[in-house]
């Protein structure tokens, strides 16, 4: 037995990143009791942990394209319209508005400095500059400050490893504390998921496990514990993958791309527009798509080439946006000596991963309150959907905090007590690996599982071999129970390996199921290479004991977006 901690909230929010951090705001302000937990501290934890650069926006400045109406119809045509518009909506785009009041009252520096006016760029296929670049190296600090000046409380460096449950309803969670060993229980009347990406699903293109282009410390807990708990989860099968430097995995596409920077191949030879209309402009999956076919092609490498633009944008690029979205990019074009000003900057594809950005329609289920189905349940951040980047991120977490504290606040109901049985089969699960006497350690298993993915649910997939990953998956079972860990750091990788491995099981019988080719290689089948209208709709999953059951709900596509959707579609051939 371990040193048991047990508090007792009317809200607990599962994880510190710009999700929860807000949600913790908009709880706490109703004067409720709002628990965050992270496993990291949480002034620099989740993906904005050490700043961010860009967040999208309408502002009603600039015409026609900074509308609220038409911000939505890009983000829903960016998601070939696989989401449900009144969710994206409702938890995403109405609320953009206050994101940019909350971040400036915050004192988060949206503005440039010298000239009081915002700073937009485009990318991602927006019809304009959606983007606000900005200087956000201490944004995460702010937001996490004003958490705590409002009420919130905060446990920092606290593992959640699952859910406390009576019948189907969620009344809390367990986990431990990565310094301390103790085992902490959480009694709540309700619960909020606030998870990162899923980017350790696939090996990436280093030696390094966790050099991966985006949140390496984002496991699949979120994931996790919504299959546990019953929730529903839409089209996990489609990945996505990024642009970035040649052995240096790292963000900085959209500041690259959003000042003007081109790709240009081996011959040099500008080709994105060959794969997609608004070529370096167009959608991530597409200038993704683009490189992979001239590598594939023998017109590899492929560069950036930034050395057109002027002294003004290459200054703001170098020394604003660049250094904020990866502090040591810089320290990196200057150890491989590379000066973009007048040097081509080698580049390559990322790990494939399940992430919030550009569109991506993967991510559990939420209803327009950001609901997840599951009684005493809601979700915010990159692990729901719609949650598109920081802005998705921002404003689920405003919508999710909110709409759980009226929930709360109009039930007026007690913590129920989780069953003590329950309570120690979980502390059971949690520690095993630490008892044992002997075993194989974490890494060794995180490899093969890595491995099974990249191979047979990676770039190019087909039923055999899906099949094939999906019988290795399940064997996989008897070699995690034989994890054996040393200490509380290497416990917490072996809890993050046993989440990974019901993650990754998901998302591979979603790409069974689903029998077209849609958004470039994010699910690219080869026995089914052809986008079809048939599938043009979410494929919802929810795991129920052993088995996987699927349901498909049709997309409305407004007038013209089919042929936005036809015109993607003819850009993938196998």
């Amino acid at each position: 037995m371990h040193e048991r901690v047990v508090v007792d909230c009317d809200i607990l929010i599962i994880g510190g990143g710009s999700a929860g951090t807000m949600a913790g705001i908009l709880a706490a302000e109703s004067g409720l009791e709002t628990v965050m937990v992270d496993v990291a501290r949480m002034e620099r934890s989740g993906d904005i942990g050490a700043g961010n650069d860009h967040v999208a926006a309408y502002l009603n400045q600039s015409g026609e394209w900074d509308t609220h109406e038409a911000f939505l119809g890009w983000y829903h045509r960016l998601s070939q319209y696989l989401i449900d518009e009144n969710v994206i909506d409702k938890t995403n785009v109405s609320l953009v508005p206050e994101m940019v009041k909350r971040l400036e009252d915050l004192g988060v520096p949206l503005r440039d400095q010298k000239t009081g006016k915002y700073i937009r760029t485009a990318a991602f296929d927006q019809p304009e500059g959606y983007w606000i670049n900005f200087h956000g190296t201490h944004m995460k600090p702010m937001m996490v400050k004003h958490s705590k000046r409002v009420g919130a409380k905060h446990y920092h460096r606290v593992m959640i490893c699952d859910l406390l449950r009576s019948d189907s309803k969620v009344i809390g969670a367990v986990g431990f504390g990565v310094r301390d060993g103790k085992y902490y229980v959480f009694r709540a009347k309700s619960t909020i998921l606030c998870g990162g990406p899923i980017q350790r699903m696939w090996k990436n293109p280093t030696p390094y496990m966790f050099n991966t282009w985006h949140g390496p410390y984002c496991g699949a807990a979120a994931y996790y514990m919504g299959i546990v708990a019953g929730s529903e989860f839409q089209n996990v099968e489609i990945a996505t993958n990024n642009v970035v430097p040649k052995k240096f995995n790292t963000p900085g596409y959209n500041a690259l791309f959003g000042m003007g920077a081109k790709l240009v191949n081996a011959l040099g030879e500008r080709f994105v527009h060959k794969y997609h209309p608004r070529g370096e402009k167009g959608p991530k999956w597409a200038v993704a798509w683009s490189i992979y076919q001239e590598k594939t092609a023998g017109r590899g490498p492929c560069y950036v080439d930034a050395r057109h633009l002027s002294e003004e944008a290459m200054e703001h690029l170098t020394k604003n946006l660049l250094p904020v979205d990866k502090l040591t990019y810089m320290d990196y074009l200057e150890q491989i000596g590379v000066d973009l000003r007048k040097d081509l900057l080698e580049v390559n594809l990322s790990e494939m991963a399940l992430t919030g950005v550009t569109g991506d329609p993967a991510g559990m289920l939420m209803d327009e309150r950001c609901w997840t189905g599951v009684e005493g349940l809601y979700t915010a951040g990159t692990c729901a959907v719609p949650a598109y980047a920081m802005m998705g991120a921002l404003t689920t977490g405003i919508c999710a905090g909110r709409e759980v504290a009226k929930e709360v606040l109009s039930k007026k109901e007690s913590l129920m007590e989780p069953s003590e049985s329950q309570i120690k089969a979980a502390e059971e699960e949690i520690f095993a690996p630490l008892k044992r006497d002997k075993g194989i350690p974490w890494q060794e298993f995180e490899l093969k599982r890595q491995d099974t993915m990249s191979r047979y649910v990676g770039i190019g997939r087909n039923e055999q071999g899906m099949r094939q990953g999906l019988a290795d998956l399940n064997a996989m079972d008897k070699m995690l129970d034989k994890i054996k860990v040393n200490n509380l750091h290497e416990l917490m990788h072996a809890n993050e390996a046993r989440h990974l491995l019901e993650a990754s099981r998901l998302v591979t019988h979603s790409a069974l199921e689903r029998k077209e080719s849609r958004f470039g290689h994010g699910h690219w089948r080869g026995d089914y290479p052809e986008t079809k209208r048939e599938w043009q709709g979410a494929l919802i999953v929810k795991k129920i004991g052993s088995n996987y059951e699927f349901r498909f709900r049709k997309a409305l596509v407004p007038e013209g977006g089919q042929e936005y959707i036809d015109q993607c579609a003819t850009q993938v051939k196998w």
